[in-house]
């Protein structure tokens, strides 16, 4: 069984949520309950916590982009469960980050957002990126390049230019 995506509606506080599993008994051919059942002792065995199993801490980054400017975003994904998580993990569950603009009076003609290969990024589809494994209880940091209008052009010619070399091949000295 697979659930689907879950697609937050924005920036909030993650889900977390006490519950409690009440105890009652009854004898249905007297309709009778049984009073005072549940003690002090059941009910705290029945309540449990309900919430996500992965966290992710605020984007940090420069708070304010001049023409020619560059930053590096950066955030962190934390797994509080204590099984590993992801589609190659053994629980297969998978887990994606995904970072957008949210209500923001900026658009694309004022910041570029790029992915891995130096590919632009429209704010409003954002970046989806797919975390393969999360080990238990375990923090992976997660950094993502953004830039100024003015800089995107030479950014992107100047990561198409280092993109050509093959992964892995040494650069030769001139």
């Amino acid at each position: 069984m697979r659930i689907g995506d879950y697609r937050p509606y924005g920036p909030e506080a993650a889900l977390e949520c006490a519950e409690v599993i009440r105890h009652r008994a009854s004898v249905p051919a007297v309709c009778r309950d049984f009073l005072s059942y549940e003690s002090a002792a059941t009910q705290k065995l029945g309540q449990f916590l309900i919430r996500f199993p992965v966290r992710a801490s605020g984007v940090e980054g420069l708070n304010a982009l001049a023409p020619n400017e560059a930053s590096r975003l950066r955030f962190s994904v934390q797994n509080i469960s204590t099984r590993a998580l992801g589609a190659q993990s053994p629980s297969e569950r998978v887990v994606r980050v995904r970072l957008f603009a949210r209500q923001s009076e900026l658009g694309d003609e004022h910041v570029a957002l790029f992915d891995e290969q130096a590919e632009r990024v429209p704010l409003a589809q954002g970046l989806c990126r797919e975390i393969s494994v999360l080990g238990a209880t375990s923090t992976r940091p997660q950094r993502i390049a953004s830039c100024g209008r003015s800089a995107c052009a030479g950014a992107r010619s100047r990561s198409a230019r280092r993109s050509t070399r093959p992964q892995g091949a040494a650069s030769t000295p001139r």
